[in-house]
């Protein structure tokens, strides 16, 4: 089973592009925070930082609602993206594909970025994926 749920905030504005094909791709950045005691009873904080893609009008409605600091729950899958640069070196990088968001801040929150202001915003929106041909239905 490929299955991730991730709760954290955005790191920095969604970026979308539309490919030659017609989709809508949408590239986010996620901060997630982990709360710890050591060993010596001190309080500590790990971040770890992952990126998404999310596909479609969910990719349309996250650049319409979501900021910087967007606090949001994904679920999706873990996938490898490899890739060649221009100077032909090899990259690679884990994504996580989302397949649902859910938009947490709620309406009392005053922060503001730009033109939008999550006042406006439903305290829960979700946008749901649907599966494509190509995805993967575990048993």
């Amino acid at each position: 089973m490929n299955k991730v749920i991730l709760i954290g905030n955005l790191t920095k504005e969604v970026e979308i592009k539309q490919l030659t094909s017609g989709n809508i791709v949408g590239n986010m950045s996620l901060a997630v925070n982990r709360y710890f005691v050591r060993a010596d009873g001190t309080k500590d904080n790990e971040v770890c930082y992952i990126d998404l893609v999310v596909y479609g009008k969910s990719a349309e409605l996250c650049k319409q609602w979501l900021f910087k600091g967007s606090k949001i729950c994904v679920e999706g899958r873990l996938m490898y993206q490899q890739w060649q640069t221009q100077s032909g070196e090899k990259r690679s990088k884990h994504v996580v594909s989302v397949e649902k968001v859910e938009f947490l801040n709620s309406k009392n929150d005053n922060t503001t970025s730009g033109n939008k202001n999550t006042q406006a915003m439903s305290p829960q929106i979700e946008a749901q994926i649907d599966l494509g041909q190509n995805d993967e239905i575990p048993f």
